[in-house]
């Protein structure tokens, strides 16, 4: 199922961004409580023994239909804070944030797996995604339009129709299957030595140690490499 839940991801987070710069940043919340009902999905369906199959198929759905607020909050730094300079300050502390919460998500997991059975986990991140969107978009500040009609690429495949969209999306094509292997893998190691429970631990130290490095790049200043701008602010 975690492979089907990834698979749904990949293939519904470029659908969903294509939605929200069609519609904006309202389709967030619908988005939201789709997931939220296949994950409720999964659990009422695990509980009456369902095939494997239509699990999947409910996992799939829950990928597909995962809100992308980080994508939309990273678009939206610029807008977000008082001085120009603080952008990138801004997306280096969310590339953090996004690392704790992969240290401390598998870690809570792991404790309501262990105390009280992968049921409350689906159902506390059932509530969670529904209450963190709503708190989201609480906070965020209204955007006049979207990207339709704003020099947006049309067409078929969007942004993808620039060369330069299409490089980077090639070049993190290998990180985000390395990324993807090891969410899978890690759960299906754990369960093959008995404790569903060590996924969440070893996915913890996993992204732990990746927090670690990006601090460490991050704070590097001797690296000409490291502090060099970027061709596109030159």
């Amino acid at each position: 199922m975690t492979g089907a839940l990834g698979v749904g991801t990949a293939l519904g987070a470029p659908l969903a961004a294509r939605l929200v710069d069609k519609r904006g940043t309202r389709v967030l919340m619908p988005l939201a409580l789709a997931h939220a009902m296949a994950l409720l999905a999964i659990w009422i369906l695990g509980r009456s023994e369902a095939p494997d199959a239509v699990l999947m198929v409910a996992a799939l759905g829950a990928g597909a239909a995962f809100p992308p607020s980080g994508s939309v909050l990273r678009s939206r730094w610029h807008e977000l804070v008082s001085h120009p300079d603080l952008v990138r300050t801004a997306y280096a502390f969310d590339s953090v944030m996004i690392e704790v919460s992969f240290v401390a998500g598998p870690l809570i997991t792991a404790v309501i797996v262990a105390l009280s059975g992968p049921e409350v986990a689906l159902a506390l991140s059932a509530v969670l995604v529904i209450l963190g969107t709503a708190l989201f978009l609480a906070r965020l500040p209204d955007s006049e339009g979207t990207l339709e009609g704003h020099g947006a690429p049309r067409g078929f495949l969007g942004p993808l129709s620039e060369p330069a969209i299409r490089m980077i999306a090639l070049t993190t094509f290998p990180v985000g299957f390395c990324i993807g292997t090891v969410e899978v893998a890690v759960p299906a190691f754990s369960q093959g030595e008995g404790s569903t429970a060590l996924a969440g631990i070893l996915l913890a130290v996993w992204s732990g140690a990746s927090g670690i490095g990006g601090l460490v790049f991050g704070g590097s200043r001797r690296c000409s490499w490291a502090r060099a701008s970027p061709a596109w602010e030159r």
